[in-house]
C-alpha cells in the first residue's frame, strides 16, 4: 500500500509541475539573468550526464577506452557546433568511439 501512495504522489507531483507553467506562466516574470539561466538548464543537465558517463567509463577493462569515449564526445560536440541535426551528432559520436576501437583491435 505504501508503494502505491508513493507512486500516486510522484504522479501528482509530476502532473503539477507540468501544469503549473501553463496556469501561471503569464503572471510571473523572472528577472533577466534567471530567465537566461533557465534557458540553458537542459543543456547543462545533458552535459553533466555525458561528462559523468565519460569519467566512469571503463570499457570492459580495455586500455584507452576512456580516451575513446572522450574522442566520441569531442567528435559529437564538433558536429553539434556546426549546427547539424541530432542524428548526425549521435552518428559522429558513435563513429568517434567505433573507429579508434577498431583501429586498436586491428593493430593490437
Amino acid at each position: 500500500m505504501t508503494t502505491w501512495i508513493a507512486v500516486a504522489c510522484v504522479g501528482l507531483g509530476s502532473y503539477a509541475l507540468r501544469l503549473l507553467p501553463m496556469l501561471v506562466g503569464d503572471r510571473i516574470r523572472w528577472p533577466g539573468p534567471v530567465d537566461r539561466a533557465i534557458g540553458h538548464a537542459g543543456l547543462a543537465a545533458l552535459t553533466a550526464l555525458v561528462i559523468s558517463g565519460v569519467q566512469h567509463h571503463d570499457g570492459g577493462g580495455r586500455p584507452g577506452a576512456t580516451l575513446w569515449a572522450l574522442t566520441a564526445v569531442i567528435t559529437g560536440a564538433v558536429v553539434a557546433r556546426r549546427g547539424c541535426s541530432m542524428l548526425w551528432v549521435v552518428a559522429a559520436g558513435l563513429g568517434g568511439y567505433w573507429l579508434p576501437t577498431v583501429l586498436a583491435a586491428s593493430l593490437g
